[in-house]
């Protein structure tokens, strides 16, 4: 027997027939908490054991999460105000197993994460889905345990992560000698639910949506089912991809109501040689756990060259602007990142449209105690990183999920990636069942843009050339901008604690480069990324 036919007969032994059980939905909205000292974000109140927790949903095989111990021994985690989880009270250990550990870094894969995990055993309950007992659980437990940022201050994980399935029913486990061990432990949820008849596949489809005041978006995740309200134009399989890596091909800035606040609309942004890179494009994955898009400086740096922001090393965050005059512009506008994934198994790109609006994001103490000036304050950012975890991926992180649509049949290693609404979408889900050895979901007949109407707004001729910088003749901040409200460089400048005068300076040099500089990047547009 060939090995994908033994696959499909192992993996489908229970799955003689389709199942009659229907789709069931996490009830998304009734359990949504926000937080994030650089969100806002959506995090989701689930139960392990009988505790309630904060997590983020979005991650395969294992779920991370944070203890009642990590809150005593930390201070800032934002799960500890909704409640954190105890192992002592329920959580089980299997002796074969002490020798495994998780490192801490495949919670959040896209920035410096320390530490390693310890492993226990427990019940994951989803409101609206049901109960699935022995899920395995890596422990966010200690100080050692930390996000690192390369000014070597470390700041506290905010959330656990929960999985969503994987390729096989339970954990697969190893001896220290790497023979494959037989224990009957660890169920991983989508599959468990799917064999004990509570849903008609082992698959799921998720949507995180935005909490950002000015486009909130409520999430919805679907176990066997999907919300086809959520999914746009083309859906795309990458089932080579379902537990792997994609390639972004190419990166760029359109316009799609109105007039573009830059140069040119729908120009590449063109990176230099980097690690991970293929002759098509940059090797990414994709990790709703991370807070980020953690990019080549080179990627970063291109994207700069069309907005007002600046450069904070320390942290290695892009900060808005805000004293520039294209600043509310531009977040306003109806205007988009772009990004182009490789052609999947059915020999199609997939392009997901990410808002600047939803770029626009806050960061908040303890971050901006960084920031001179700022202190105990708010400072909008953009969420551009280039200083990946310890394995070096490049990773897409929760601003594209904003405007993603993800889904996954486990048992015919389908995944499935979509663009997703903006606010304006209908108040009811039309949820539709993904069967157990379906290969397809299907799109919406809504138009993306339609989703975006009186959210965004297309700009006029003078406000586009304000919004480039060519409108005014004085364009240097207000002295006072960097003590009240966000940043005041641009354009690629770097701070690490600069004077005002310094980040004005900054914003004059982009004041007279930008156009000529995206003038230039239009030329090398037949470039791909």
């Amino acid at each position: 027997m060939s090995p994908s036919l033994l696959f499909f007969f192992l993996s489908g032994l229970a799955y003689a027939s389709e199942s009659e059980a229907t789709p069931k939905q996490f009830k998304f909205t009734e359990n949504t908490h926000i937080f994030g000292a650089d969100g806002p974000w959506h995090g989701v109140e689930v139960s392990i054991g009988d505790q309630p927790t904060l997590m983020i949903p979005g991650r395969s095989w294992e779920s991370y999460v944070i203890t009642t111990d990590y809150c005593k021994a930390t201070s800032g985690s934002a799960t500890c105000e909704v409640g954190a989880y105890d192992p002592s009270r329920y959580g089980k250990t299997v002796p074969e197993l002490d020798h495994v550990t998780f490192f801490t870094q495949n919670a959040t894969r896209g920035i410096k994460t320390t530490g390693t995990s310890r492993m226990v055993f427990d019940s994951v309950t989803l409101d609206g889905v049901g109960t699935v007992p022995d899920h395995t659980l890596a422990l966010i437990e200690n100080e050692s345990q930390m996000l690192e940022y390369p000014n070597g201050k470390r700041y506290p994980i905010m959330t656990g992560c929960l999985s969503l399935g994987s390729l096989a029913s339970k954990s697969i486990f190893w001896t220290p000698d790497q023979k494959l061990m037989d224990v009957d432990v660890g169920n991983m949820i989508a599959y468990y639910l799917a064999g004990n008849d509570v849903i008609p596949s082992a698959s799921y489809g998720f949507h995180y949506g935005s909490a950002l005041p000015s486009s909130k978006i409520p999430g919805s995740l679907i176990f066997g089912g999907y919300d086809r309200n959520r999914v746009i134009g083309r859906v795309d399989s990458q089932g080579s991809y379902i537990d792997g890596s994609f390639v972004l091909r190419r990166l760029a800035v359109n316009t799609f109501e109105g007039s573009a606040p830059f140069e040119m609309t729908g120009v590449q942004i063109i990176p230099g040689t980097y690690k991970y890179s293929t002759d098509t494009g940059i090797s990414v994955r994709l990790d709703a756990c991370s807070p980020y898009l953690t990019l080549p400086s080179d990627v970063c740096k291109g994207i700069a060259s069309y907005l007002p922001i600046y450069h904070h090393e320390g942290l290695d965050l892009w900060l808005w602007n805000t004293s520039h005059p294209g600043y509310k512009l531009i977040v306003e506008s109806a205007s988009a990142l772009t990004f182009d994934f490789d052609a999947g198994e059915r020999g199609k790109s997939t392009t997901i449209h990410l808002p600047l609006m939803q770029l626009n994001l806050t960061l908040g103490p303890p971050f901006t105690g960084e920031i001179p000036g700022m202190e105990g304050k708010e400072v909008p950012y953009f969420p551009c990183h280039s200083s990946p975890g310890h394995s070096g991926a490049w990773v897409l992180g929760r601003p594209i999920f904003q405007s993603l649509f993800i889904g996954a049949n486990f048992l015919t290693k389908q995944l499935w990636l979509a663009q997703a609404p903006g606010p304006k979408i209908p108040s009811e889900s039309d949820i539709v069942k993904i069967g157990r050895y379906d290969y397809d979901i299907e799109s919406s007949k809504m138009k993306w843009t339609d989703t975006w109407n009186a959210v965004w707004r297309g700009l006029s001729q003078d406000e586009a050339l304000i919004a480039r910088g060519l409108y005014e003749p004085e364009r240097r901040p207000s002295s006072s901008a960097g003590t009240g409200n966000g940043g005041s460089g641009g354009g690629g400048g770097s701070q690490t604690g600069s004077s005002d005068s310094n980040r004005s300076s900054a914003s004059t040099i982009v004041g007279s480069r930008f156009g000529k500089f995206v003038m230039l990047a239009s030329m090398l547009a037949v470039v791909a990324l």
